[in-house]
This record gives structure tokens, sequence and C-alpha cells, in this order.
């Protein structure tokens, strides 16, 4: 299984933007309520900001067929997190005033009860790439169905590491449908077959880059006791302990176990200029 990682933009509202979801009408509204959450960095004098034409793209067709049908609904509200509070998915279209082509994202907006709104960016993807995003429900549960192609290295070198940042490096697009619903605070590939694996101790560590990255290793325990080796480019450097609370340990472990960790892949790769070894 796979956690999909997420844009989070935590937004503090004040008791007017308090179930402001729920009186959201027209497409005009949720444009202007999209943008003021999740689209500051992208200035209306520049940006065309709207929703995605049915039929836009010349291959859409071919995608449906690859895929699944899509729907005509560019938003539409939900309760992703089962609280009662009403959250928002919306797919708009951005598209840059010279006329250029536009591209599309794919926002979950979740009211988490606390006078907060977290915007979960789904996807963002081209016109010309064939992504097919909906909501769909599974037992009552609201989840997001993803299908796309990703892009597969093939194995060239020692460790895998230096596979993709070669020039033209060897690979393949591989067809995927995922299902996405909201668990431990994000959303998640879901799982049907899950898995209760003890855990004794959980390790992560980075390396260093050709910039500033943070290099540090951290590793927590079954009982809740954690220990961080701030090494270089952090805020503060030296060796920390600190102790986590059960219900955060329990929701760790029950992440790592919903998402099947030991069915991932060891290696998740991205053609990028900096290379930050993560381990």
């Amino acid at each position: 299984m796979k956690l999909f990682v997420t844009i989070v933009l935590l937004c503090l509202v004040n008791t007017l933007h308090a179930n402001r979801i729920d009186s959201l009408k027209s497409d005009r509204e949720v444009i202007a309520f999209v943008s003021e959450l999740a689209l500051k960095d992208y200035n209306s004098e520049i940006y065309t900001i709207s929703f995605r034409k049915k039929g836009s793209s010349p291959d859409e067709v071919q995608c449906e067929k690859t895929f699944f049908k899509s729907d005509n609904k560019n938003w539409e509200k939900a309760d992703f997190n089962r609280d009662n509070l009403t959250d928002l998915f919306a797919i708009v279209s951005l598209e840059y005033k010279n006329n250029a082509e536009p591209f599309y994202k794919c926002f979950a907006i979740v009211d988490n009860g606390r006078g907060q709104f977290i915007v979960h960016e789904i996807d963002n993807f081209p016109p010309t790439s064939c992504n097919i995003v909906k909501l769909i429900y599974i037992d009552e549960q609201p989840a997001i169905v993803f299908g796309h192609y990703r892009t597969r290295y093939t194995t060239d070198s020692l460790f895998d590491i230096d596979t993709p940042y070669a020039n033209d490096p060897p690979h393949n697009a591989v067809k995927y449908i995922d299902t996405l619903v909201y668990k431990y605070e994000s959303f998640i590939e879901l799982n049907r077959d899950l898995k209760n694996q003890k855990i004794k101790s959980i390790f992560f560590e980075t390396g260093i880059c050709f910039g500033q990255c943070p290099v540090f290793n951290m590793s927590v325990y079954d009982d809740g006791s954690a220990k961080y080796a701030a090494i270089g480019y952090n805020s503060k450097t030296g060796d920390f302990k600190a102790t986590i609370s059960k219900d955060k340990m329990d929701s760790l472990m029950g992440l790592i176990n919903y998402l099947n960790i030991l069915s991932l892949d060891n290696l998740y790769a991205t053609q990028a200029t900096i290379f930050l070894p993560v381990n």
C-alpha cells in the first residue's frame, strides 16, 4: 500500500470560516474559496482560475476507456473524516494568461473541527496527461479514485540510487488505479487486507545534499520513547530525547500497519536536481 504524500496547508480560520463549506452554492463561490486557501501563490492577474471543461482534452475519451468514466462534477461536498462536518472535493484549472495550455489541481479540503481547514493536494497534471480523478463512496465512506500512469525506472546500478539522475534513464509507464480514503489525518490507499504486525522500533535518517538540507536521524520505540540526533543544517544541533503520548503512538503504529509497510517498494525516486539520501 502506498502513502500518498500530500501538500498539507494548515489554514487558521476564524468563526467566519466555521462551516463555510456548507454555504458554498455556486462555481464562483467554490473557486473563490479554493483560491483563498490553496492557491494564494497564483496571482489572479497572471493566472485564470476556473473549472475543468468536460471534453477539453482530445485524449479524454481514450483515457476514460483506459481507466474509468469520469463525471461532470468539478466539485462536490463530502465528509471525508466522518465527523459530521462538511468537507470539499474540487478539481480546478489554472491557465497562464499568455494562452498556454492549462493545468489542473485536485484538492480535498477537510474541516478538522478545530477551527481549521486542512488542504490536501491530491494531484496536479497537464491536460495532455492521462489522469482521471473522481469522488466515489465505499460503504458510505467518501473515497477518491485516481487513474494515472507512474514512471517506473529500471535497475541499472548498485543500490538503484543513480537511476533517476542519469540522462534519459530507462523507464516505462505503468497504469495504476488508486483508491484513496481519509485515515490518520491524510489520504492513503484503501487497504482491504489489514495486517497486525508487531513493530518494535522505527528508524529514519537523512543524508547530505548539494544544498542545506537538514541532516538528522531519529529513532522511535514501541514504548513511546524517542531519540533525535540533529547533525547539520537544523535550527538546533545535538542529541535530544522525548516521550510520545499513547494516542500518538497508537496512531503512528496504526498507520504503519494500515500501509502494510512490508509491501512498499525499496526505492522511491524522482528526477530532481537535489539529491537527498533518506533511509
